[in-house]
């Protein structure tokens, strides 16, 4: 148990409200709807973390008098009482109804705060508009929404102070609820962490969905206000761990493990299968040998019926990565369509290579047949900067963030506002960053800086560089060809093709090479150690 709060229970509500604020108000909801579930599961929870029991939790609620929280408490007590009093609306779900005089008598009951009716009523009188009102206003001024706001009741209506707790509980989809929805997504062959936007989402799921294992109280909830309750479950598949519930079973799903990728060289086509975590390639399967559906069974899940979409690789030349979506209309892609599908349409024109099991396809947004593998067009575009692995770039060469038109975001709690056109560099610090753009996952990437190793020149091969080709060679002499790279002129330069990654344009620059003609995407540089 912690001996602090033992010591002082009268922090109970300041130490609950900053549970809640990590749990539902982190960076990467700003921008977005926010729904505090606050009921037994989540009190357990908060309980485990502080090494208490519900038992000590209720004894440090109930002595803890309400009069000390008022208006001008610290924010963080105040937002634990309204966690409490949310907690005490989570226990009406299995009673009479969301009746006011039903409120009242669970946050006075003996497994709440233990207090006389009369008493509830006076505090309310003075403090319940007043410390909501604060709630409100912080979350505006931080950047999260909260939906349905209840406003001041004028009058001596029953339910003009718990209009609060009950209207923010009445339309919340518990834990229960969102498991069984989430079973919609395992049978749409959604996967948890995918970077998907809101729009594309519901072009998915189906902005009108019904299941029958869909809970009475979720279709009531559906029904009453499906935009709201709508928004809540697109929250939930950001964060969503792959968990759901089919036929009272509780099973879970988990990422990919695996990426595929397919390249070409020397007009062969094949696929790597490469493991995520580590970066090692698994199996190099040539395209040629391909046969059915079944080739990629232990390695990859499909997300659509018979067909596997690639978009072009941002880290490497020639690559191209799975993807469920081209988030660009003006990049093209490719489509890997099983040979016997009729789910799906292509022009003969467009076709790269043929096996008796697959089509390989050249894709673009100009063709009605290939729209459905576009996503909706994102605001912005993150690109540039010198990555040394998955999602971590260089100290002084983070990638740019470009913006088609105006909008809000948050470089990790600090807002910004866009223009359309505008493009943002940022001086970030060694370590991980979060960039969250209302409507869309947020984006987690890491800085780092790498300390340089200096090692005699005649000990290790080198490269040799030259317009044209490219050669592997071991020196016989301390003469050398490559000495080192000094990328920093180039980093943030806004007049170079945004086409062209800051590193290829050293490479370009030191071959005395015209800039312009070159159209690749970003490079990267693997170095092994073998």
């Amino acid at each position: 148990m912690d001996s602090e709060l033992v010591l002082h229970p009268s922090r109970i509500y300041s130490l609950l409200g900053i549970y809640i604020q990590k749990s539902f108000f982190s960076n990467d909801k700003r921008g977005d709807e926010v729904f505090p579930l606050i009921d037994t599961y989540f009190i357990e929870s908060f309980c485990t973390h502080h090494g208490i029991t519900i038992t000590d939790f209720t004894h440090f609620i109930q002595q803890k008098s309400i009069w000390n929280v008022r208006d001008s408490s610290l924010f963080m007590e105040i937002l634990g009482f309204i966690g409490t009093q949310l907690y005490a609306a989570s226990k009406m779900e299995n009673s009479s109804g969301y009746t006011a005089s039903n409120f009242r008598d669970r946050i006075c009951s003996p497994d709440i705060l233990n207090i006389d009716l009369n008493e509830w009523q006076q505090w309310a009188v003075s403090y319940q508009d007043k410390i909501w009102k604060k709630y409100y206003d912080w979350c505006s001024t931080n950047g999260f929404v909260i939906a349905n706001k209840c406003t001041p009741i004028q009058g001596q209506r029953r339910d003009r102070y718990v209009q609060y707790p009950k209207v923010h509980s009445k339309l919340v989809l518990n834990r229960e609820d969102l498991k069984k929805i989430a079973t919609f997504f395992v049978e749409k062959k959604l996967y948890p962490n995918e970077d998907i936007s809101e729009q594309d989402f519901w072009k998915i799921i189906g902005r009108y969905h019904f299941n029958s294992y869909y809970s009475n109280r979720s279709q009531r909830i559906l029904e009453e206000n499906r935009e709201l309750a709508n928004k809540q479950i697109y929250q939930y598949y950001l964060s969503w761990d792959g968990e759901y519930t089919d036929n009272f079973h509780t099973q879970k799903i988990t990422k990919a493990k695996n990426q595929l990728y397919l390249l070409e060289l020397a007009n062969t086509w094949s696929i790597d299968i490469i493991e995520n975590e580590s970066g090692k390639l698994i199996k190099n399967i040539p395209f040629r040998s391909l046969k059915n559906k079944h080739e990629f069974r232990e390695y990859y899940t499909y997300k659509r019926d018979n067909v596997i979409l690639f978009k072009k690789s941002n880290d490497y030349d020639g690559y191209w990565e799975e993807s469920r979506y081209i988030d660009n209309y003006e990049d093209e892609g490719i489509a890997l369509f099983l040979s016997n599908s009729r789910n799906y349409i292509y022009y003969e024109k467009d076709v790269i290579k043929k096996t008796s099991g697959f089509i390989l396809v050249k894709i673009s947004h100009n063709s009605t047949y290939y729209e459905e593998f576009y996503a909706n067009e994102r605001p912005y575009t993150l690109r540039g900067g010198l990555k040394v692995a998955q999602n971590t770039y260089l100290l002084g060469a983070p990638p740019l963030l470009e913006f088609k038109k105006t909008a809000t975001f948050w470089i990790d709690d600090k807002e910004e506002v866009s223009y359309e056109g505008a493009v943002y560099s940022f001086d970030l610090n060694e370590g991980c960053h979060q960039i969250k753009i209302k409507g869309y996952k947020s984006i987690n990437i890491c800085i780092t800086k790498v300390l340089p190793v200096i090692h005699m020149w005649g000990e290790h091969s080198k490269w040799r560089i030259a317009q044209g080709k490219s050669a592997f060679w071991t020196p016989q002499s301390t003469e050398g060809d490559v000495i080192g790279i000094d990328f920093s002129s180039y980093s943030l330069i806004s007049n170079a093709p945004k086409e062209i990654n800051p590193l290829t344009l050293w490479c370009r620059k030191e071959l005395f090479a015209p800039i312009a003609t070159y159209k690749e995407r970003n490079i990267t540089l693997k170095v092994q150690n073998n």
